[in-house]
């Protein structure tokens, strides 16, 4: 009976994050459609990002000092980012998932520890399964 409220509770997770997901990208293609510079910013970071990831491995004339111009571009367009969103009144954080419990960010668990949110969810189960209804 445990393991069955286990997988129950698992599934409860599974479609939390595709709630969250699915929202997010409702989000992402309002923001493609009222502020497409939006997308092109996070799609130069991406870029930036990986360029960024390669080059710290890789023996480069000046490795120190070329990245650290590419942290300083990768942060500015951060800033950017922030503020169109800002003047366009989203919030700073709109383009990044929601999630319901941001301590297990919908998954139950803390490392190996279940969150309180999991075991929210376990009482709430216990308690409907019970004969303490109605």
């Amino acid at each position: 009976m445990i393991k069955s409220y286990h997988s129950q509770i698992i599934k409860m997770y599974e479609k939390i994050r595709e709630e969250d997901e699915k929202s997010l990208n409702i989000r992402k293609e309002e923001i493609r459609r009222k502020l497409p510079e939006i997308i092109d910013i996070q799609r130069s970071i991406g870029k930036l990002s990986l360029e960024l990831s390669i080059n710290i491995l890789n023996n480069v004339e000046n490795k120190d000092k070329y990245l650290k111009e590419l942290k300083e571009k990768i942060t500015d367009l951060r800033i950017r980012k922030s503020e169109l969103l800002a003047i366009n009144n989203y919030p700073v954080d709109y383009l990044e998932i929601h999630y319901q419990c941001p301590k297990c960010k919908d998954t139950g668990f803390i490392g190996h520890q279940k969150c309180s949110c999991y075991k929210q969810k376990l009482i709430k189960l216990y308690y409907n399964n019970s004969d303490l209804i109605n």
